[in-house]
């Protein structure tokens, strides 16, 4: 898990996982906000890395500036279809702790099985919560969903679900990602190894609330167009 840190607004902003030594993923629209955070070079921006107290530098925690990104060529910022970008550090991450780990690109087999109403996945991020006093956590959070069928999804929102998007949540809104924790990963543990299935991407208009779910980039539809870029992916 890794965390977004805008220079010039001097906050974070989103999250992301590592995908190898030098390359990160991320939702496109953490990197395509110009009305908020307007974002236009990489130098506007940079990657901290192995975060878990928001408040204490921890050993594990390392900074690293933007050699590139890349948003994916088809998002669309008013549906937030294909919300998927790359980021690549200008240096190596030195080595994988037990808080700096990459996580593992979908298996098709595994996606195939496990994409069923009510299987459970995890979410993590730093984004808002819901009714608390403090508004924002000072660590790192980590929700337990359940995947939700398609129809439901579309059924649960007056903004378009695509192909490329998958939802997860509780009908009555106990758990659900939020602001700021977009970019951040989708997850499902299979026998000790962590495989990504989507991106925090957008949800309705208030989080954790009856009847509203969490939209997620659908990752095994991107494969090939990470693969384009980046080498070495787990």
């Amino acid at each position: 898990m890794v965390r977004l840190f805008h220079r010039k607004a001097k906050k974070f902003f989103c999250g992301g996982s590592i995908l190898n030594y030098e390359w990160i993923l991320t939702a496109a629209h953490c990197l395509a906000d110009k009305k908020h955070l307007r974002i236009s070079s990489r130098n506007d921006f940079v990657v901290w890395v192995g975060d878990y107290d928001s408040l204490i530098i921890g050993r594990d925690e390392e900074k690293f500036e933007v050699q590139e990104y890349r948003l994916h060529q088809q998002f669309s910022a008013s549906t937030f279809d294909n919300d998927i970008a790359l980021i690549r550090i200008t240096r190596k991450i030195r080595k994988f702790t037990e808080y700096v780990k990459p996580v593992c690109l979908p298996n098709k087999a595994l996606v195939k099985k496990i994409s069923k109403p009510g299987k459970l996945v995890r979410a993590m991020g730093w984004g808002r919560l819901e009714g608390a006093v403090v508004r924002f956590p000072r660590y790192l959070q980590e929700i337990t969903i359940p995947l939700v069928g398609t129809k439901t999804c579309t059924n649960a929102t007056e903004f378009p679900v695509t192909k490329n998007m998958i939802c997860a949540g509780y009908a009555n809104g106990i758990q659900d990602t939020c602001n700021g924790d977009s970019g951040g990963p989708l997850v499902y543990e299979k026998n000790g190894r962590w495989q990504q299935l989507g991106i925090v991407s957008w949800g309705n208009k208030n989080c954790g609330t009856i009847g509203n779910y969490g939209y997620y980039t659908k990752l095994i539809k991107y494969k090939d167009w990470i693969n384009s870029y980046v080498t070495g992916v787990y």
